[in-house]
């Protein structure tokens, strides 16, 4: 194995300490507030992205900033100003396995969510911004680099998607490995020849990358 690819929302950390209704309220609200957008609007445009098979909450709200000529950076720093990640406990232990094996393998993040949310989530498990974990050899992707030619996100659920990331990035789908909690995504990632492995809070990250550290690694070789 020369990749890991880790999920953020429920990967990192448990969705028990920030649940996703959490994040889909931030981003209702968002768009009510800082869109202005009516209830009808709403619906006639979640039933054009649907009908146009564009999956996925952040496709939604690219859709409605387009209809509303409004910034979609601007509206994901917006919306995570809105969430709450208090509950969120720091995390050095898995800081640390991250650390010692950002030198033996290709690491990454890969979200469906913004990077402003990465990077609050970042922050609160390690104290460490996006470009902070970069430099420690942390690949950061948030759901703009699952983009297709039409524009349009690309969540890790639909079939070309992981396809395109793989590609993007040179990994080979056998030498990569994906932690994520959605059984969804981890069936997509075998589809696209990968190994994967889903979390839960009784089969941690963190459990699980520990096994990656006891394995002798020399980077270029394939350890299985």
């Amino acid at each position: 194995m020369k990749n890991i690819i880790m999920d953020c929302d429920g990967v990192l950390y448990p969705l028990s300490e920030l649940p996703t209704f959490r994040i889909i309220s931030a981003a209702k609200e968002t768009y009510r507030k800082d869109l202005g957008i009516t209830g009808e609007e709403q619906a006639g445009i979640s039933e054009q992205t649907i009908h146009d098979g564009r999956l996925g909450l952040f496709n939604y709200i690219k859709a409605l900033c387009e209809y509303k000529n409004f910034n979609f950076n601007k509206f994901c720093d917006n919306m995570a100003e809105r969430i709450d990640y208090g509950n969120i406990r720091p995390n050095m232990s898995l800081w640390k396995k991250l650390q010692s094996l950002s030198n033996q393998y290709n690491l990454a993040i890969l979200s469906n969510n913004s990077r402003p949310h990465i990077e609050k989530v970042t922050q609160r498990l390690f104290s460490k911004s996006i470009s902070e974990m970069e430099d420690a050899g942390i690949k950061i992707f948030d759901i703009t680099s699952l983009k297709g030619f039409d524009g349009w996100f690309r969540p890790k659920r639909e079939p070309c998607s992981l396809n395109i990331f793989l590609k993007n990035n040179g990994y080979n789908p056998s030498e990569s490995i994906l932690f994520d909690d959605t059984m969804q995504n981890i069936t997509a990632a075998h589809r696209a020849g990968m190994h994967a492995t889903l979390i839960t809070e009784n089969n941690t990250l963190e459990n699980n990358l520990q096994s990656f550290i006891r394995m002798p690694y020399v980077r270029g070789n394939t350890h299985e």
